[in-house]
């Protein structure tokens, strides 16, 4: 999992909390959770830098 492709700390902190979801720990933390919270509910991806 490369999180240079994801944006940073606080904007994964900012999408987290939209969503309800805890908001503490490393990027790679919230990067998983995130991830996993978009797979269950068949988000679009909401953290790639295109």
């Amino acid at each position: 999992l490369a999180t240079e492709q994801y944006p940073g700390l606080a904007e994964l902190r900012q999408e987290c909390e939209a969503r309800g979801l805890e908001t503490k720990g490393n990027k790679g933390d919230l990067i998983a959770r995130l991830q996993a919270y978009l797979e269950e509910h068949g988000e679009a991806q909401c953290c790639s830098n295109t």
